[in-house]
């Protein structure tokens, strides 16, 4: 059974995952296995030793926020949404057009 893992390892996780640093294979491998393990000793001796990491993270959390005051829009809502929300005459008039 796997240990429960403590706050400073879960916000440790939950912002490398916010900074889109999971998708790193060495990250995603150490992140599943602090899951799995409930030990985060790994994740956070390759976080402290590669800064790079944390430098990424941060860079990819602040473009995201400042993406997000660009256009307060993004992501752009899904066709089914628009359907959904649009006036339905409308829509059907306009994805006839396209």
């Amino acid at each position: 059974m796997a240990n429960i893992l403590d706050d400073e390892c879960m916000e440790l996780i939950q912002k490398l995952h916010k900074g889109k640093m999971n998708h790193h294979p060495r990250v995603r491998l150490l992140i599943d296995k602090a899951l799995r393990t409930g030990d985060c000793g790994p994740l956070k001796e390759f976080v402290r030793r590669y800064p790079a990491i944390s430098a990424a993270t941060e860079i990819n959390i602040a473009g995201e926020i400042i993406e997000q005051l660009d256009n307060p829009y993004k992501p752009y809502p899904s066709r089914d949404e628009v359907r959904r929300h649009l006036n339905k005459g409308f829509v059907r008039w306009a994805m006839s057009t396209t």
